[in-house]
């Protein structure tokens, strides 16, 4: 073994103690100090090597030169522990080989059963990883969250086979005083549990973002947990019932503050000072856009916050004490009449849900509508943004990251933009140390927000760019920034860098321009030709321009389209007959059609730089099963199926055999439309959004094996949509992308700015884009445009790595 010298370990422990939680009125409870813990308190499960002692917690061996599949260690409780109340569990540990590891698992056990949740690991290096309750399956019969009898670590072998070791800090609850309502019986059916389910989830992550602990509680805990509690959260409970609505009306009664988002409770809203209004959806979708404060606006909080919001239910002062505190705005910024968020002494009430969004600024009104509710909780927002304004992936602290930041840059000396920032950046420290003295709490938060920006930009500014390179972006809507205005959208995009976009201009059942093949869209008709606005601007800005067509799914159809449809048995079918709305790829008159479309794009748009296909799979194994579907397998295949669908479903005699031929025929469908568009648009590059996995030849639950596509020249590129947050998984997916046959030039990743599955800061997105880069891709395409994307990310990128050429 190497001789460590005895000042390293020190120096690490200082660095460690920055990223763990300090003291507060409602700290986390630890349920393991890995460091004070002792190896023979875990026991191997199976055969796996025993944990050892490190300076700063347990060490546990990763065997994964070796072909063992798996590494795990479980630990008992002495007693029981009651883990019903934490929105969720933080482990602390280090890692410097995440490749060598597939995911990681956090195991506990309750009565006959466990609680389970695995996860790549981000990055190498010191890391905290969150479990949320929302993440865990449950394996066997578990008793309860109240009941846990022991925890497990679990490492599952990665692609990279090597040997590691994974050494744990401290594992404790995510938890507080301020409790956040899990909706149960509020809603009314499974669509609206399933919309509230993401809703708290998606709260519960920006409140442990900001360092702002929190408890869980659902609608019927309520009766007996709001008497202990000061302040509530209802990310959307829109009716609660009978014994939910009197412990709520009596917690209001004896001074308790709640914060509510969409509710449709007259009485709740009467017992806050407020007016509820009726139900309202938009005439438009450029309606409800933006939340803009109003004056006074408490400190802190961001005077803009973007959602778009389809329907909202408004709530309005009633009482002298109640206000405006934000109006919904246009897109446009012009406001409209409806109230955003209501504030009283009771709390606040917003019109809607807490949409996924620019969710930046909405950790931040987030914060600052809590510490209305609080005032103790801003103590915990500002230690923790203070905690973590340098300390985030991959600096462990504040001199780290500048420090390494210094390292990354392009020449020597660093450039004076670079260097500002920094020094900025530096200077805050003591300025932060100050106000959190004089417990200034807002303010110190305020600050350390500030510092945690400065240290972004400046990690930004010290990358190099590569000119030449595609910077792509997906507008999702097909309508840009501001809808009706696509100059705008093109100039702005094109002045932070961006030279092509993917604009979705058409669906199976609808197009944003006078189609003569499907009908136009609501867009077009509120709009106009989008296609037309789209190429005008993205010509005069010098970008590119490739049409985006999801396939097959008819959002936006029609009813009565969907009515024929549906009558000429054209839509993918389940195995109890039952229909969604998608088109049946098999379906010859839908692929017909669909080519049409994709042909009339080509030729109505000669000067288009290309045709981008999204949705060129099926949605998962429960379709295709309709009549035109069996016909076409059997006739291909000279297999009968006797028992249809049964047959072909899982567990079914002929279920490879329908597999293949599912995915097989996708393939031929792409063979048309590139043989078609040969003929009519040669110039035009054909291109495929495509899952990033590349491991099912038979094309797994989808129908969609994309490796083909690239050796047989189907596609011009593939836009592989590699959504992750683990730099680990996202270098694994490359380098299998782009060691397939015929890849080189042809792999454009998608990177995952604000996907469901994927959140990553400038930070993040600059390392993925640098691993893109290493492995030789010619550009990448980030989802999605938005006011996170023109806000945050795209002009720190500009900074650095998109950064125009010297003149």
């Amino acid at each position: 073994m190497k001789h460590i010298p005895a000042a390293i370990p020190l120096l690490f422990a200082a660095a460690l103690a920055l990223l763990l939680p300090r003291p507060s009125p409602a700290a986390p409870r630890i349920l393991v100090d890995f460091v004070s813990d002792t190896p023979s308190a875990w026991t191997p499960f199976q055969k796996s090597p025993r944990p050892s002692n490190s300076p700063a917690g347990l060490s546990f061996p990763l065997p994964f030169a070796k072909p063992n599949d798996r590494a795990a260690w479980d630990r008992p409780f002495r007693a029981p522990v009651d883990l019903s109340a934490p929105a969720a569990f933080s482990l602390l540990l280090t890692c410097q080989t995440p490749a060598a590891l597939r995911h990681f698992g956090l195991y506990f056990k309750s009565g006959k059963g466990w609680y389970v949740s695995n996860k790549p690991l981000p990055l190498a290096g010191p890391q905290t990883l969150l479990f949320f309750k929302s993440d865990f399956s449950v394996e066997g019969t578990p008793a309860g969250w109240h009941r846990i009898d022991a925890v497990r670590l679990s490492a599952w072998r990665g692609p990279v086979p090597a040997d590691t070791t994974l050494v744990a800090h401290r594992l404790s609850t995510v938890e507080g005083p301020l409790l956040l309502v899990r909706p149960t019986s509020s809603c009314p059916d499974a669509a609206s549990r399933a919309v509230a389910q993401t809703a708290t989830l998606r709260i519960s992550r920006l409140l442990a973002e900001a360092g702002i602990g929190h408890s869980l509680a659902t609608d019927d805990d309520l009766p007996a947990l709001l008497p202990r509690a000061r302040a509530a959260l209802l990310p959307y409970n829109p009716n609660p019932p009978a014994a939910a609505r009197a412990a709520l009306l009596a917690f209001l009664k004896r001074g308790g503050k709640l914060g509510v988002f969409y509710s449709a409770d007259p009485d709740l809203a009467a017992a806050m000072g407020f007016r509820l209004g009726p139900w309202l959806r938009e005439d438009r979708p450029d309606q409800w856009r933006q939340i803009r404060a109003l004056a006074p606006v408490p400190f802190g909080m961001p005077p803009t916050v973007h959602q778009h919001s389809s329907s909202i239910m408004p709530a309005y002062p009633a009482t002298p004490a109640a206000r405006i505190l934000a109006s919904w705005c246009r897109a446009d910024g012009s406001p409209t009449p409806q109230p955003a968020i209501v504030l009283s002494p009771a709390g606040f009430w917003m019109s809607h849900i807490l949409l996924g969004d620019d969710l930046t600024r909405k950790r931040e009104l987030l914060t600052v509508l809590c510490g209305q509710l609080d005032p103790d909780l801003w103590q915990e927002a500002a230690r923790h943004a203070a905690r973590v304004a340098g300390a985030f992936p991959p600096y462990l602290s504040l001199p780290a990251a500048v420090a390494a930041i210094r390292a990354q840059a392009p020449s020597s000396p660093l450039p004076a933009q670079t260097l500002a920032l920094l020094d900025r950046a530096t200077a805050e420290s003591t300025r932060i140390a100050s106000l959190l003295e004089a417990r200034r709490w807002p303010e110190a938060w305020s600050a350390a927000c500030a510092q945690h920006r400065l240290l972004l930009r400046a990690d930004a500014a010290c990358r190099p760019p590569r000119p030449g390179e595609l910077v792509g972006v997906w507008d999702h809507d097909g309508v840009g920034l501001v809808p009706g205005d696509w100059p705008s959208t093109a100039s702005r995009l094109a002045a932070l860098g961006v030279n092509a976009l993917f604009v979705n201009l058409a669906w199976g059942g609808c197009a944003h321009y006078p189609s003569k093949v499907v009908p136009p869209s609501a867009t077009c008709r509120l709009y106009g030709d989008q296609l037309a606005a789209a190429r005008a601007a993205t010509r005069a800005a010098g970008q590119q321009l490739h049409a985006w067509i999801v396939l097959w799914k008819l959002d936006g159809a029609p009813p009565d389209l969907l009515a024929t449809l549906k009558k000429e048995r054209r839509l993918q079918e389940k195995a109890d007959g039952t229909t969604i709305p998608w088109l049946s790829p098999h379906h010859p008159d839908n692929r017909r059609l669909m080519k049409d479309l994709i042909g009339e794009i080509a030729t109505r748009c000669p000067d288009i730089d290309g045709i981008h296909l999204d949705y060129i799979r099926l949605p998962d194994l429960q379709t295709d099963y309709s009549p035109t579907a069996r016909a076409r397998f059997e006739a291909a295949t000279g297999k009968k199926a006797a028992a249809w669908p049964a047959d072909v479903r899982p567990g079914g005699r002929l279920h490879a055999a329908y597999k293949q031929w599912r995915t097989d025929d996708i393939d031929s469908f792409l063979l048309d439309v590139r043989t078609r568009l040969r003929k009519i648009a040669p110039s035009v590059k054909l291109s495929t959004a495509v899952y990033g996995t590349t491991d099912q030849p038979d094309g797994g639950s989808i129908a969609q094996y994309w490796p083909p596509w690239l050796s047989r020249g189907l596609v011009d590129f593939v836009v592989p949509m590699d959504y992750t947050e683990s730099e680990a998984e996202f270098e694994r997916l490359l380098r299998t992308q782009t060691s397939l046959p015929n890849a080189k030039g042809r792999v454009i990743p998608g990177i995952g700015v604000t996907a469901a599955e994927s959140r990553l800061d400038p930070v993040q997105t600059a390392r993925q884009i640098l691993l893109v880069r290493r492995f030789g891709c010619p550009g990448y395409v980030l989802f999605s445009l938005s006011a996170t994307l023109r806000d945050e990310t795209l002009p720190d990128l500009r900074q650095g790595l998109t950064r125009p050429a010297a003149p």
